[in-house]
């Protein structure tokens, strides 16, 4: 049985999935009785060793496990053409289920990036660069199964294998790759997601639909409109983040704006017109106290700070 579809079922047993995602799984099964039948005997083990909690598997540790299950009546894990191996054949047929269940649960290394942002080279050298409050995780396995499961945002720089796609997934969309450079900004809970590619070409999918995405495009997955669309790629700084820097050249208010508020993860409201004054410079070090003072001072808005929201009341200066 192929890995990935091990890594579904395992995921299906811990309760990972979505509804949608367990629905879909549930119509393989019944499509599939091989796929079906494999899942019910890794489900059985599951449930037989549901309290085995270690985090390794040293020599007394598998001695504990194995005791465990081959305590259980043989019989109990003979099932169809199983019926005619011998009973020593039967337990190396759960050791090793067994073993499979245990590499896919147990075998994910998970990544969170509290205090800032974070750079992870992963084990085939491609580079992510995780934004501060977000998280991810990749299979230990990671060179023959290039799958990322991201809450957040991150930047990847990816390393070009076809035999082995690069595939990230947030709460409603799959983003595949062979080799590229982009950013994925899963923008809120309920999972809009936000996508620019700058170098390469790369393909977003979700709710059976999909784009097709090389450099300098962007697009957006709306969960209230459960739809795919292609959007303005807007500022650079809304890539380059991860460089720690903010980069304005006579650059339009409400670029500026969107641009602070992106970087800095917070709400800008305002109002203002197009040929407000422009900035010019480059900020990214700035802590939010200092980018408020810019504004207040540089710019001559009047602001109005209550947490994550900040709110301009008015601005005077003009071109």
């Amino acid at each position: 049985m192929n890995e990935e579809f091990l890594n579904q079922a395992t995921r299906v047993i811990l309760g990972e999935t979505s509804e949608r995602e367990t629905l879909d799984f549930q119509e393989t099964l019944e499509k599939d009785a091989e796929k079906n039948a494999a899942y019910k005997e890794l489900k059985e083990v599951w449930d037989l060793s549901d309290t085995y909690k270690r985090e390794s598997l040293a020599e007394k540790d598998w001695e504990s496990f194995s005791s465990r299950l081959t305590a259980k009546p043989k019989q109990a894990f003979l099932r169809g053409a199983y019926q005619k191996m011998a009973i020593a054949a039967s337990i190396v047929l759960v050791a090793t289920v067994a073993w499979v269940t245990w590499i896919q649960v147990f075998s994910w290394e998970s990544v969170e990036a509290t205090a800032s942002n974070q750079e992870i080279i992963l084990p085939d050298n491609s580079l992510v660069v995780l934004k501060k409050g977000s998280e991810l995780r990749y299979k230990k396995q990671f060179s023959s199964n290039r799958l990322i499961e991201l809450k957040g945002e991150a930047w990847f720089d990816v390393t070009k294998d076809a035999a082995h796609p690069f595939r990230i997934q947030t709460k409603e969309t799959y983003t595949t790759v062979l080799g590229t450079a982009f950013d994925i900004h899963e923008l809120n809970e309920e999972g809009d997601v936000e996508l620019r590619v700058a170098e390469g070409k790369v393909s977003f999918e979700a709710q059976g639909a999909q784009l097709i995405l090389s450099k300098g495009m962007a697009a957006r997955y709306s969960t209230t409109e459960k739809s795919l669309q292609t959007i303005e790629f807007g500022s650079m700084n809304q890539v380059t983040w991860m460089k720690q820097k903010l980069t304005f050249n006579n650059t339009d208010i409400h670029t500026v704006l969107n641009d602070i508020a992106h970087y800095y993860e917070v709400n800008i409201s305002y109002t203002l017109p197009s040929s407000y004054c422009t900035l010019s410079g480059e900020f990214g070090t700035a802590t939010k106290e200092e980018i408020l003072e810019i504004l207040e001072v540089v710019l001559e808005l009047d602001m109005d700070v209550q947490g994550n929201t900040w709110m301009v009341r008015k601005g005077t200066c003009r071109k």
